[in-house]
């Protein structure tokens, strides 16, 4: 008889006890505990983020036409995708580093988001910086590197650099007449308010344009740095060709000194078919 309460005590107290740990598993704790650092309500979680390694910092000016930027990611940051200013960005990666190359002279922007493997993001962060490659004073065509389908259309323009106010410059571009065909020239912001006169303008060649302008009456000029646009057809396929500035190129001041230059940079062009 004993034994039979002693058994029955037993029993009651291992339903209490299950009992207990079942009431226990259901109960919605007050704070619960997470220790997913994916998540971005967990205990561990940090934001994803971005560590620049290497590349031009904010406000640089560099003296060379490639950049190279390189980082590592914080947070549980995984994946990247990076831009250089209004280009395309790029794919979503692991990928830590860009490099970009003929970039023209002036200002630029480098852009890149982070993202957990969970598709949580961050950014973006920016690198603003320039470029002063070329030698000055000079002329330079921007921009330096082209790219274009056959079939397509593309401008450029011839900048003056560091040559100062100005009051007449001849302007001698060799194109490869073979691969692309010429649409349109017309004068830039060196010459506004308008008041001067083509004094000579050679287009009947084939792969070549030569314009002389003057300012009449005679002054300088310092409205801006353009000093020629000039519009193009991509007719052919070609891997790499160049639009040239040729040494009759020239720049004359008001006193009429011809300015001697130290570049003289034309173009690189690929058109695709």
């Amino acid at each position: 008889m004993g034994g039979e309460r002693a058994d029955g005590s037993r029993r009651l107290i291992a339903l209490m006890l299950l009992a207990a740990l079942l009431a226990a598993g259901c109960a919605d704790p007050a704070s619960p505990q997470r220790d997913n650092y994916l998540d971005p309500d967990g205990n561990y979680y940090q934001n994803p983020g971005i560590e620049f390694l290497a590349g031009p910092p904010e406000g640089a000016t560099i003296a060379q036409d490639e950049v190279c930027y390189r980082w590592r990611g914080t947070g549980y940051a995984s994946q990247f995708t990076h831009r250089l200013d209004a280009r395309s960005w790029s794919e979503w990666s692991d990928a830590d580093s860009a490099r970009f190359g003929y970039l023209d002279d002036g200002g630029h922007q480098f852009l890149i988001y982070a993202r957990t493997d969970l598709g949580v993001g961050g950014g973006p962060w920016r690198r603003g910086f320039e470029v002063n490659a070329a030698p000055s004073p000079g002329l330079i065509t921007v921009p330096w590197r082209i790219w274009a389908d056959s079939g397509s259309f593309f401008s450029i323009t011839v900048i003056k650099k560091g040559a100062g106010p100005i009051r007449a410059a001849r302007i001698a571009i060799s194109y490869p007449a073979a691969f692309v065909l010429r649409q349109d020239v017309y004068i830039g912001s060196c010459w506004y308010p308008p008041l001067g006169t083509v004094h000579s303008a050679d287009s009947s060649r084939p792969g070549v344009i030569d314009i002389t302008y003057w300012l009449t009456p005679a002054g300088a000029v310092t409205a801006g740095d353009a000093v020629i646009h000039a519009r193009f057809r991509a007719v052919r396929a070609v891997a790499v060709d160049s639009l040239g500035i040729g040494p009759a190129s020239c720049l004359i001041t008001a006193s009429g000194d011809t300015v001697a230059l130290s570049a003289r940079r034309g173009g690189i062009i690929s058109i695709s078919q």
